[in-house]
């Protein structure tokens, strides 16, 4: 039984270090990337529902990322 939960430890760090694998330097610019890409498509998606709300007499609602 001791043999199982000692293997499991270990199989979950190595699981969990290899997590932490993705971060550094080298996947900056392309997560600021991504995160850059998804603000925008959020924002264009919200001014689209706002446009439709205005047509039909509704309040628009505006929220922002900061």
């Amino acid at each position: 039984m001791m043999r199982i939960a000692t293997r499991s430890f270990l199989l979950f760090g190595l699981f969990l270090l290899a997590g932490c694998a993705e971060f550094g330097r080298l996947t900056a610019s392309r997560d600021r990337f991504d995160y850059t890409e998804a603000i925008s498509g959020s924002w264009k998606r919200q001014m689209l529902f706002n446009l439709v709300k205005i047509r039909y007499r509704d309040a628009p609602v505006f929220l922002d990322v900061s």
